[in-house]
């Protein structure tokens, strides 16, 4: 049945989840493999608030990512958080206030 179905779905880029997936983006937490990957440094992975730049700790890729944060991120994944008194429904337009 697996093959069945990721076979289905390759043209659609379908890939596995996992049922906790709601939970995870709503509260910022990123799944290494779907939102990041080793290509990603922890500064465009939105990792940087915890760990300190400058701080006197060693730490290995310490000189990398000080590069990185003096040149800047050419990308950054960033949370966008949306307030709305209506839940939107799929396939139905949606006004926001």
């Amino acid at each position: 049945m697996w093959d069945i179905v990721t076979e289905a779905g390759a043209d659609l880029s379908l890939r596995p989840g996992c049922p906790n997936l709601i939970d995870r983006i709503e509260t910022g937490l990123l799944s290494h493999g779907n939102d990041m990957t080793l290509d990603n440094n922890p500064i465009e992975s939105g990792l940087d608030r915890f760990f300190k730049m400058g701080k006197a700790a060693d730490y290995l890729g310490r000189e990398a990512l000080e590069r990185i944060a003096e040149a800047g991120c050419p990308q950054k994944m960033v949370r966008l958080v949306v307030r709305a008194m209506r839940f939107a429904i799929l396939g139905k337009p949606t006004r926001l206030p």
